[in-house]
């Protein structure tokens, strides 16, 4: 598929995996550099389906069908380090053609994020059980008698 140059550019440009498909076959027809090196070609002819291992086809393409946007993570390794990607499948008209869009997301960083905000989430929580706790041992002592527990020992103590 030819894009006008200046469209081109800039969709070869953005930090954005974007591809385009036949809706019917998920054949890929055009694609920009960065989903072409999130998502390469298998070997398996050239389709989104081939390229999206683990995807369920079935379900995108029901919700496509029903003019629904699919989304779905996957992961690809990009070097030695593996990244997260959002990919979301979606139906556009582009100049009275339909054709399938596959736009690719890096959400390494939301994922991060999320995980830390999870741990900090369960860190807090544990935190505030140990002084609940704490908080019903003192009471439990202190309604049962006043004071430290009685020491007993010869007078010489001190303690």
């Amino acid at each position: 598929m030819k894009l006008g140059m200046p469209v081109q550019l800039a969709v070869e440009a953005i930090n954005t995996g974007v591809a385009l498909a036949d809706p019917e076959t998920w054949e890929v027809l055009y694609e920009n550099p960065r989903f072409r090196e999130w998502l390469p070609e298998t070997g398996d002819g050239d389709s989104l389906q081939a390229r999206l291992a683990g995807l369920d086809g079935e379900r995108a393409r029901s919700r496509l069908a029903r003019g629904r946007a699919y989304k779905w993570d996957t992961q690809a390794t990009r070097g030695a380090r593996t990244i997260d990607i959002q990919v979301e499948l979606r139906i556009h008209d582009i100049e009275g053609e339909l054709y399938l869009v596959a736009e690719a997301s890096n959400v390494s960083k939301q994922k991060e994020a999320e995980y830390m905000l999870d741990s900090y989430s369960r860190m807090v929580e544990k935190k505030n059980r140990d002084l609940e706790k704490e908080k019903d041992d003192r009471s439990t002592r202190s309604s049962g008698n006043s004071g430290p527990p009685r020491h007993r020992c010869s007078t010489k103590c001190r303690s």
